[in-house]
């Protein structure tokens, strides 16, 4: 430690008075922070001073710093581009970070292909393609993607086109029109890139423009009696209006703006972005954000976050609108506006617009509004970003908001306190093979998926369900008791079924209070378990009263309670039937080299035990089969034909699949 402090210490005479990006580091040379200064000498040094380590959370991050490194740069404006690069790249820990920020998908068209298509991707690279985003969801993203290719009948193949090559005759996309099959040159180069721009100029919502073209287009095609490409405008437009018709107007026509509203809660902050093109509401998108050192409760702890998200969201240059409407002005408001402005005028720049146009169209406008329909816009997007927080912190600390289905659960079973921690747990399978249990786990009302547990039960005889969830209780309990990884307060238990699945339950909790194996103390633990079952036919709660007998309960379905039990019946029910079926797909595939003649119990055991599973066995070529041990090169050739044959029947399985999945989003599209 003597050593870390006594290299800091030579480190800090050194900084230079320029401006600059410096990461502090810990013992193992990780990065904690970065961090941009207009002189590093004066900013660097304030970390390790007395009065910063009055703040608690500066005092445990400077405990770990033990070395610091810079890199000089020629002004302010270019510390904050690294700095934003660097943040993105690393993410350090104490630094304000999106939220899985890495995986964060975007809309991506391929300007710089002959014939461009529309597609999902997760980096942003300056390769004269048109992006937009980050998007929060990935969901979102193919939705977008579908919509922007079946309108414009764009192409989301990842064929090589080259405008040379020909393909015989298009796919099922052309023929449900969702493209224009440029595959098999049913379209020219110059129409299809009309489109293209059509689907550009739409996405920035630029809907008036892309119209009026449309309009033209169609009006000159009829004129030149070229009837099948008016009719393929008219049916552009049409859809196009469909989709413009169901977006409200809020601006006026040509208006471009970004509309922030944040809202804050301890170490979590969330960003809404309403996207306005062209007056009207072209979607929101949500981002939460991890605090660490950057601001405090306060407005100027609020300033530091909107400065922090926008080195983080606008790092992508075709995101920057011409207009930003905030509830404050940023940390650096006048710096970042020049960033953004260059951004703004290297993306106009890469999509071919002239230098001085480019500069001009830079100019970005950070606007905090006291009235009219921006103020209306902004006072919309912070009671969503708050609604929104209030969603995310659910159950993550002490002080976490209750949801309506937890407090409704509290006052309808009489529980002292409201379940924190809801534990659903299903049995699942047929005719005794492949038996599963399964354990889902609710947080705060919502899914805890990294906590989920699945049991392959080991009754050799032909389990009933009692015996499964028997078993899958017994187990669970007992990591509950034994287990650090699976101890964790448990403040309601829910079994999928009715009085018979109530009382089995109850049975392995009199097993373990009763056990000689455990302590009073652990006995205590488990006798604190609510236990509750929910029958599925009429949704009867089954619970038992002060008096111990069961009580029933029915609920209204509307009531917030209910809906809370029967989403985790529900899930307990998904993630059991999934790992029964996996279970079923091994045993299958297992049973594959029981269908291959001249192929015995202890030669397959030989094959297993070689390759380790039925899946490197399926990878492996025939010589590579023959030197198992009682494998010959004929019996080898044998065994690869029949391995071959059942890959050929499974690829024309996932092939049929895929066509009918494809014509099912067809019809959604045309819908």
């Amino acid at each position: 430690m003597v050593e870390a402090a006594e290299r800091i210490a030579l480190k800090l005479k050194e900084l230079p008075d320029s401006p600059g990006v410096y990461q502090l580091k810990d013992s193992r040379g990780r990065i904690l922070y970065i961090g941009k200064a207009l002189s590093l000498k004066s900013r660097v040094p304030t970390y390790f001073q007395a009065s910063a380590r009055q703040d608690l959370r500066i005092r445990h991050f400077v405990r770990r710093i033990a070395d610091l490194d810079w890199i000089i740069v020629p002004s302010e404006l270019d510390a904050l581009m690294l700095e934003s690069s660097l943040v993105r790249q690393f993410q350090p820990p104490f630094n304000t970070l999106l939220k899985d920020d890495k995986s964060y998908p975007y809309v991506k068209i391929t300007l710089n292909e002959a014939f461009p298509r529309v597609m999902l991707t997760r980096s942003y690279v300056a390769d004269k393609a048109k992006y937009w985003g980050p998007l929060t969801s990935v969901r979102e993203v193919r939705s977008a993607v579908r919509f922007i290719a079946s309108l414009f009948q764009l192409r989301t193949c990842s064929l090589e086109l080259d405008g040379k090559r020909q393909y015989p005759k298009p796919c099922l996309d052309y023929h449900l029109k969702i493209c224009s099959g440029p595959c098999a040159s049913l379209i020219s180069r110059e129409e299809y890139r009309r489109l293209v721009g059509f689907a550009v100029e739409f996405f920035n919502g630029h809907y008036s423009r892309v119209m009026d073209e449309l309009k033209r287009r169609m009006q000159e095609s009829a004129e030149q009696r070229l009837y099948e490409s008016a009719a393929r405008y008219r049916d552009l437009i049409a859809a196009a209006e469909k989709s413009i018709a169901r977006q409200r107007v809020i601006g006026k026509p040509g208006e471009e703006l970004d509309v922030v509203g944040i809202a804050r809660s301890r170490d979590r902050a969330c960003v809404l972005l309403f996207v306005v093109r062209d007056g009207r509401v072209a979607g929101d998108r949500k981002f939460v954000l991890k605090q660490a050192l950057d601001g405090d409760g306060g407005q100027d702890g609020g300033r530091d976050v909107l400065a922090a998200f926008f080195k983080l969201h606008y790092a992508n240059p075709q995101s920057v609108p011409s207009e930003i409407v905030l509830p404050y002005a940023p940390s650096e408001a006048e710096l970042l506006a020049q960033w953004l402005a260059r951004l703004r005028a290297s993306a106009q720049a890469n999509t071919g617009a002239g230098s001085e146009r480019a500069a001009a169209a830079g100019a970005v406008k950070l606007t905090v509004p006291r009235r009219g329909h921006k103020r209306e816009l902004l006072e919309m997007a912070m009671r969503n970003a708050e609604e929104h927080l209030h969603t995310v912190l659910l159950g993550e600390a002490e002080d976490f908001v209750v949801s309506p289905g937890q407090q409704a659960l509290a006052e309808h079973l009489g529980l002292a306190a409201v379940p924190r921690r809801i534990e659903g747990y299903d049995v699942a399978c047929l005719h005794g093979c492949q038996a599963t249990g399964a354990m889902v786990v609710f947080v705060g009302g919502r899914k805890a998926g990294d906590e989920y547990r699945t049991f392959n039960i080991r009754l050799k005889s032909t389990p009933d369900d009692y015996a499964m969830l028997r078993e899958t209780l017994q187990r669970r309990l007992r990591r509950l008791l034994a287990d650090p990884a699976w101890a964790r307060e448990v403040d309601l238990i829910m079994v999928d079924g009715g009085k018979g699945q109530l009382s089995t339950a109850q049975a392995v909790l009199d097993e373990f209070e009763a056990s000689v194996e455990f302590s009073t103390q652990q006995k205590e633990r488990i006798a604190e378990l609510k236990l509750i079952s929910l029958a599925k036919q009429e949704e009867t709660i089954f619970h038992y009263g002060l008096d111990g007998a069961v009580s029933e309960l029915r609920l209204p379905h509307t009531d917030a309670g209910l809906r809370l039990l029967v989403a985790v019946r529900d899930e307990a029910h998904r993630a059991c039937h999934a790992q029964h079926v996996r279970m079923r797909d091994k045993a299958m595939r297992l049973g594959v080299l029981e269908t291959i003649p001249a192929l015995g119990p202890q030669r397959r055991a030989a094959l297993i035990a070689h390759f380790g599973s039925v899946k490197r066995l399926r990878e492996a070529d025939a010589s590579e089969i023959a030197e198992v041990k009682g494998i010959g090169p004929f019996l080898a050739a044998h065994i690869r034909r029949y391995l071959d044959r059942d890959i050929e029947l499974e690829e024309g399985k996932a092939k049929m699949k895929r066509e009918m999945r494809i014509v099912r989003d067809g019809r959604k599209s045309r819908g």
